[in-house]
């Protein structure tokens, strides 16, 4: 029996050990060739070149297409009334300014406003019979073109009378004798105090300098205007220079009415002693504050002013002072291809 019992348990566990062997082997199988494809797709998957491709290319150019149309259409609406500089010599500098300023006091005077006598326009060196240095003449045009047109805005506008331009004088002969007698004072005082000198120096030179973006995109030129308008003159001369034809930004603006009435009103005959008469404050006359007596009740207000002595301002036309800055945008530049293609249509 010890045989018997030995020889079935012994036979149980070979055909248990066989069953798990026939299935373990057929899992193993499926797991080598599970193994086999996904190798062979990594394989495929690092010997293919997916770049460049043709649909990404495509897309690609098209958005290229799109974002420049984009650009062209931002830097044309930008540029409106921007005129091309172009190449300058002296001789044509001087006949261009003189046409320009007469079209000015021509059309001022067209438009029924004043300017002083023998009006420069910011121009008073070359007015008098200075010529331009050959390296500053770019500039220069640009600045007769930016002031020719600021003052065709004014006129437009309808102002009353225009009292002064002021353009950046970047000229080297502006600086002129003080900036010689600067510099001989300097090396007269020695060491002590050269490097604060020399901050100011650069500091006054980066003023005058140009204005150029940092990526290239626009130059801008610093410009104040005075003159004497009407509340609509002022409002027209804002929203024209608000549609940006040529681009301008205004920087500041100052009022003033020079003919602020200056009124001492005295006080009434009845009028308690101390009571201060009437006094103008930024908001217009302000009457007295009451007056208390020695232990008696308060005093009443005086009476409003006059109409005539309470109206401080619409009656005078103001001056104006307005800070404008003139934007030039450069044309972007094109690559190699399309001015490749341009010579090509050109030829």
């Amino acid at each position: 029996m010890p045989l018997i019992v030995g020889g079935a348990v012994s036979l149980v566990l070979l055909l248990g050990a066989g069953s798990f062997l026939f299935v373990q082997q057929g899992g193993y199988a499926e797991k080598i060739e599970s193994m086999d494809s996904v190798g062979t797709k990594l394989k495929k998957l690092t010997d293919r070149k997916p770049f460049p491709s043709a649909s990404n290319v495509n897309r690609l150019d098209s958005q290229l297409e799109v974002y420049t149309a984009y650009q062209d259409s931002l830097f044309s609406s930008m540029s409106k009334g921007q005129e091309a500089v172009g190449t300058v010599d002296q001789d044509r500098f001087r006949r261009l300014l003189a046409e320009s300023l007469t079209k000015l006091i021509r059309e001022a005077r067209a438009q029924s406003v004043a300017i002083p006598v023998q009006f420069p326009f910011g121009f008073q060196r070359y007015v008098a019979g200075s010529l331009p240095d050959p390296d500053e003449m770019p500039r220069l045009m640009s600045q007769l073109q930016g002031v020719t047109q600021l003052c065709h805005i004014l006129y437009e506008s309808g102002i009353s009378e225009l009292l002064g331009v002021e353009r950046t004088e970047f000229e080297k002969a502006a600086a002129g004798p003080s900036a010689e007698a600067e510099a001989d004072m300097s090396s007269r005082r020695g060491r002590r105090g050269r490097g604060g000198e020399e901050e100011n120096v650069d500091a006054a030179a980066a003023a005058k300098a140009l204005y150029t973006d940092p990526d290239g995109l626009f130059t801008k030129e610093h410009y104040i205007l005075r003159f004497r308008a009407k509340d609509a003159a002022i409002q027209a001369v804002l929203d024209r220079l608000a549609k940006g034809a040529p681009f301008t930004v205004v920087t500041r603006m100052d009022l003033v009415n020079p003919n602020r009435p200056v009124v001492i009103v005295q006080p009434e005959p009845g009028a308690p002693a101390g009571q201060p008469p009437p006094s103008f404050g930024p908001g217009g006359w302000q009457a007295p504050p009451p007056v208390r007596g020695p232990g008696g009740p308060e005093v009443k207000e005086n009476e409003p002013l006059p109409r005539d002595l309470r109206v401080i301002a619409g009656r005078e036309i103001p001056e104006i002072r307005l800070e404008i800055d003139l934007y030039r945008f450069v044309e972007p530049a094109r690559g190699d291809d399309d001015a490749d293609g341009t010579e090509e249509e050109s030829k």
